[in-house]
């Protein structure tokens, strides 16, 4: 499955109680990625722990990880 033109969603790495890990790779270069997937239409009482974990990836300065939301 297409995630963007440039990258193909894989496989599912996992899965927790409000969502899914899914393995991405992108068609230009090979680079692999893990994405998180929260759908909170689905799960609104998930809300909460989103934005304290988004709040710690923001804090950790991490070059491999990478915040970003989806396009409305």
């Amino acid at each position: 499955m297409d995630f963007t033109a440039d990258w193909s969603i894989m496989q599912t790495l996992g899965e927790g109680a409000y969502g899914e890990v899914k393995l991405l790779i992108n068609k230009n270069d090979g680079m692999a990625v893990a994405m998180k997937v929260i759908n909170l239409e689905e799960h609104p009482e998930a809300s909460v722990n989103v934005q304290k974990e988004i709040a710690i990836h923001r804090m950790l300065n991490d070059p491999h990880i990478q915040v970003l939301r989806p396009k409305n």
